[in-house]
């Protein structure tokens, strides 16, 4: 077994602040983007392991070819923009700020493991200037058993966040989303579902111009809401807001018309 610490150049003061839905989301979709929309539901699972009154161990889990670490250190490193339209992630960012904001405002302590290795979020000090800043790395296990199961394990997490967990599971779109009612209409490019009767969780984006009981799933993720209790699931309306953040009612509007075009279309 060999032992080594890379640092990324990403430092600890770098003015981005995400809420513990962001964060669980963004991790979660490492595997979402790994198993794709029509296996995520069969093959991922998460169990927590309560060692306090209030702490435990959250473990997310899946079986999977695996991936090379080196991905989790370059910004912008991802194989997901090579193939258009099949991934939830695209920039090669999401796991570094999600681990930066984890381990910085929530002290979750992070743990992935992969193939042979496994790699521990933490972090060094760095002088730049003659100024001491505290540097996100990573210490990186290699050399061990290989496993088929990739594993992310987050230390000191509330059992009062599970349901955190749950609702950035339920940002993705998969058939057994349970937000999810009988589908209408499935396609290469998207489907159409009624509404489950299950409540959308509050960190669920939701578009403050046309709320209510319906979803918007854009390139895979729930973006937006309508007033009509169905959810539309569009793979390919892509928009520039590299925050993802919610959608507003032209966009909703835009992203509807197109996905009712295909669904005519693939009537026809």
């Amino acid at each position: 077994m060999s032992i080594k610490t890379v640092a990324l150049n990403l430092m600890l003061s770098y003015p981005v602040n995400w809420t513990k839905w962001q964060v669980l989301r963004d991790i979660i979709q490492n595997f979402y983007d790994d198993a794709g929309y029509k296996r995520f539901g069969k093959l991922f699972r998460y169990c927590y392991q309560e060692k306090s009154d209030t702490s435990g161990t959250l473990t997310l889990s899946m079986t999977s070819a695996g991936f090379n670490y080196e991905w989790l250190v370059h910004i912008g490193a991802t194989t997901k923009q090579e193939t258009k339209n099949k991934f939830a992630g695209f920039y090669g960012e999401g796991f570094k700020l999600a681990a930066m904001c984890a381990l910085r405002d929530y002290a979750w302590a992070i743990k992935v493991y992969s193939r042979n290795w496994c790699l521990s979020v933490t972090t060094i000090d760095t002088s730049i200037d003659g100024k001491i800043l505290r540097q996100l790395a990573y210490k990186i296990e290699e050399d061990l058993e290989h496993s088929n199961q990739t594993i992310i394990t987050l230390e000191n997490f509330n059992k009062d966040d599970l349901p955190t967990v749950e609702a950035a599971m339920q940002n993705f779109y998969y058939p057994e989303n349970p937000l999810l009612g009988e589908l209408i209409w499935s396609g290469d490019s998207g489907s159409i579902y009624t509404r489950s009767e299950i409540s959308k969780p509050k960190d669920l984006p939701n578009s403050y111009e046309c709320g209510g009981d319906g979803i918007v799933f854009l390139t895979y993720q729930a973006r937006g809401s309508f007033v009509t209790p169905i959810a539309i699931c569009n793979h390919y309306f892509k928009t520039k807001d590299r925050d993802r953040k919610n959608i507003g009612r032209g966009t909703v509007q835009d992203a509807i018309i197109d996905i009712i075009a295909r669904f005519k279309k693939s009537a026809t």
